[in-house]
């Protein structure tokens, strides 16, 4: 088994050991969290070319997601700048220009290359003229324009997030109308269901918050937003069984945040990437205490509550993360030692040949 797999197998078995043991989930329909007693109110109304592709699904995943805090926040009267300013889309939107026209360079004209610069800072405007509220979204026709827009940002995020973006996903950027009409039914489902929930009756929200070096060690996790000292996942799939793996996301926010809170000396030595204060919340006085998992086609929103599980049973888990964390870092460590004395060895080998 290879290193990494090792890696990801033991830091899984730990988040899904705190799953077990700790979450007991419930629902704001009281309905069976899980369950067939969920009706699918929004099934996928798209060719099924698309079902199978995971790009795409993951584009309209990504692009429901924006239209949800961009809505809470209008709702709430939370739509200020951190909203625009922090989000992986302007990330991706560097990498296009840095390396879009290279491996589009057969097929993209400068006339492509501009239209998506142009889209860019469109819709930058267009989304500050609804933190300044001189557009509204009542107005359908600003309605589809944000349904648009939020198809843009996803593909700009899938650039940056993904690791390995293909030339297609590239050349897809400029592509925003294919998803205006379902996520504009997925709002509205979640309008009455969700936005009048007790959950959301304040207007607390932090953007893409910065985990800190906790983070690093749970696979550089991060979080969509916080509302309310609650971190929220969002799915737009058919599916309404648990979705483990979007569930240990969940739980790798909460203990990489604990982590980074409470982090010992020898841990603290890993400094994690640097970041500007303008694009990321700091963690110093973020909270979370609850696990929302929202199901976008169900208008069901299931919730775990984390205020009660014990310090001693947190403290554990996150001595287990950092005693593995550190073994990690040792063992990479001694594999580029010895690398290096091998390429030492060889090299004064050489040299003696060469004598």
């Amino acid at each position: 088994m290879e290193p990494k797999k090792i890696k990801i197998n033991k830091i899984l078995s730990i988040l899904e050991n705190f799953m077990n043991k700790f979450l007991t989930w419930k629902t704001v329909s009281n309905k069976t969290p899980f369950s067939d007693e969920y009706i699918l109110l929004k099934p996928f109304g798209l060719k099924s070319s698309i079902l199978k592709s995971t790009y795409e699904l993951a584009i309209i995943e990504n692009a429901f997601t924006h239209m949800f805090r961009f809505f809470y926040a209008l709702k709430f009267n939370c739509f200020h700048n951190d909203s625009i300013a922090v989000m992986d889309a302007h990330f991706g939107y560097q990498m296009y220009q840095r390396i879009g026209p290279k491996i589009l360079s057969e097929k993209m004209s400068f006339v492509d290359f501009q239209a998506v610069t142009d889209m860019y800072h469109d819709c930058l405007q267009f989304l500050k003229k609804l933190i300044a509220k001189t557009i509204m979204i009542d107005d359908h026709s600003n309605l589809k324009q944000l349904a648009r827009w939020c198809v843009f940002l996803a593909r700009l995020d899938y650039l940056y997030t993904n690791n390995y973006p293909k030339s297609t996903h590239f050349a897809k950027i400029t592509k925003i109308n294919q998803y205006v009409n379902e996520l504009i039914d997925l709002i509205n489902i979640a309008n009455p269901l969700i936005f009048e929930s007790p959950i959301f009756n304040q207007s607390k929200i932090l953007y893409k918050p910065y985990l800190g070096i906790g983070s690093r060690v749970l696979f550089s996790v991060d979080a969509n937003m916080v509302i309310n000292n609650a971190t929220i996942e969002i799915s737009t799939d058919e599916d309404y069984g648990l979705n483990k793996t979007k569930v240990v996301k969940l739980i790798a926010q909460y203990l990489a945040l604990q982590l980074t809170k409470t982090a010992p000396p020898e841990l603290k030595k890993i400094n994690p990437l640097k970041i500007s204060d303008g694009l990321f919340n700091s963690y110093q006085n973020l909270k979370i205490n609850k696990l929302i998992f929202y199901r976008a086609r169900f208008g069901e929103m299931e919730y775990a509550d984390l205020s009660k599980i014990k310090t001693k049973q947190i403290d554990y888990h996150l001595y287990q993360i950092s005693k593995w964390w550190m073994q990690y870092i040792h063992n990479q460590k001694s594999k580029l030692t010895k690398i290096e004395q091998s390429k030492k060895n060889d090299s004064e080998a050489s040299k003696e040949l060469l004598s």
